[in-house]
């Protein structure tokens, strides 16, 4: 809901933005916000899903990468 409510009050289109994250539910949020999305491999990426009522699946981002600068190098590359 975050993601939504600051596109609203921010005028950002989500469509057109990248959600970047080390945590499954970063990546889980962004696909739902409709973000292209970004798994930075920092050590957090291996975290367990946050436990809830029922099963999360399994993230599956639009690129993976080890730091911030090649996140940032892909985004670049895209149209």
């Amino acid at each position: 809901g975050l993601l939504l409510q600051g596109a609203q009050e921010h005028e950002i289109r989500l469509d057109s933005s990248f959600m970047v994250g080390d945590r499954p539910t970063d990546i889980l949020a962004g696909q739902a916000a409709g973000c292209r999305t970004i798994w930075v491999e920092t050590g957090q990426h291996g975290a367990p899903l946050i436990e809830t009522t029922e099963p999360l699946p399994a993230p599956r981002p639009d690129h993976v990468c080890a730091g911030l600068l090649s996140g940032a190098q892909w985004i670049l590359e895209q149209d």
